[in-house]
């Protein structure tokens, strides 16, 4: 099942709005409380539905059955992006891939793979507005954006310091199913990337995201895809995934001098904040390779004119406190 924007908080929500309807499994309808502080003159009933993918989501959006698309798949962009309902917002996101602890002790092997792709590729294939190779995170909070760069060069002198042995192994990269045709693309085009230009065998592995989940907490693999959305747009949400004791640190990194920039950010906090730590933070993982960002994203979505008073703010909540009927 596909997720959607989050609403509210579950304090905010029953504020606002009140459950009129709920079929398990297909849709709620919500209704607006009247006692709600703000008031609008054209009150509408919100029909929530659970759509299984983002073709049958689009199909209803082009009948008429939904007047908010949350995510359209970059192959159609093309087509929408000159309409007046396309809209396209930047996320506060960490997305990467990540190297596992099986790779712990092959830096050269992770140097290889992070610098033979095309990255400006990449970013033209997925009309992205942010470049692969650079961090998610929003330009604001850096004082310098680390990224990498394609390098085939570096990359195949960093492949011949690897033993053969490694270099032979036929590997796989994971990655959840969840995340639609584009994550699916993103991967095919590495697994090629890597195939052309390293000559290093690597299967596609997707997975049902309970499934995938269970294996990133309890066995790691050696190259997973890894989407994190956080909880607050701050610099210290996604780089504390990181953390040695950190519950998502699915690449079990171990390192004193990165918790202690972490520390150093969560004193920032209650300060000053401070973008240099925040860089600090960033350029070490690019540093050691140890993942291999994924860019600043940004989810394209389609929306009718029929309503106004809704807002998508950078954490994927959708605010509905004002919505109206445009009459």
């Amino acid at each position: 099942m596909e997720s959607c924007p989050s609403l509210h908080s579950p304090t905010d929500f029953t504020d606002e709005a009140k459950i009129k309807k709920w079929i398990k499994g297909r849709k709620i309808i919500l209704e607006r409380n009247p006692y709600y502080k703000v008031k609008v003159k054209h009150p509408v009933d919100v029909e929530v539905l659970f759509v299984d993918s983002d073709d049958t989501a689009l199909r209803l959006y082009q009948t008429g059955g939904l007047d908010f698309l949350r995510r359209l798949d970059t192959i159609h962009i093309p087509e929408y992006k000159a309409k007046p309902d396309f809209i396209q917002e930047p996320m506060a996101r960490f997305d990467y891939v990540g190297f596992g602890p099986e790779l712990a002790d092959q830096p050269e092997l992770r140097k290889a793979l992070s610098l033979s792709l095309d990255y400006k590729q990449l970013k033209k294939l997925l009309y992205a507005l942010g470049r692969p190779g650079c961090p998610s995170l929003a330009p604001r909070l850096l004082a310098k954006i680390p990224c990498y760069n394609f390098n085939l060069k570096t990359a195949r002198q960093a492949l011949q310091k690897v033993g053969a042995k490694i270099r032979s192994k036929r590997w796989s990269i994971y990655y959840s199913q969840m995340g639609g045709p584009d994550v699916a693309k993103t991967i095919e085009w590495m697994q090629n990337q890597w195939k052309v230009n390293l000559g290093l065998k690597i299967d596609m592995k997707p997975q049902e995201q309970g499934v995938y989940l269970g294996k990133l907490r309890y066995f790691p693999p050696a190259l997973f895809k890894k989407g994190v959305g956080v909880d607050r747009p701050t610099c210290l949400a996604a780089a504390e995934v990181f953390e040695s004791s950190y519950p998502e640190n699915f690449i079990r990194l171990k390192s004193k001098k990165y918790d202690r920039l972490i520390r150093l950010m969560r004193a920032d906090l209650r300060h000053k904040y401070s973008k240099s730590n925040c860089t600090k933070a960033v350029s070490f993982l690019l540093d050691h390779y140890l993942i291999i960002p994924m860019g600043q994203i940004h989810f394209t979505m389609l929306a009718t004119g029929k309503f106004t008073g809704w807002r998508l703010n950078e954490l994927n909540q959708l605010d509905l406190s004002s919505l109206e009927r445009v009459k």
